[in-house]
């Protein structure tokens, strides 16, 4: 949860992101070591994909940290 509140100034908890995720049509599934077997652009993708989910989702109305 650190990186979120590093990129976008918000405190949220494990719970609150594993349901934005859910309401977006993710899951939350433990983390496996794949980043190496993706290119540099599609980390990049999706990184900014996610970026943008995450302070959709969140707004303007949640905690700043």
């Amino acid at each position: 949860m650190a990186w979120i509140e590093t990129r976008l100034q918000r405190c949220v908890s494990r719970e609150t992101v594993r349901q934005a995720l859910k309401r977006l049509g993710f899951s939350w599934k433990k983390a496996k070591a794949l980043l190496n077997r993706a290119t540099t652009a599609a980390r990049e993708a999706f990184v900014a994909q996610l970026q943008t989910l995450l302070q959709r989702t969140l707004g303007p109305e949640s905690p700043r940290c």
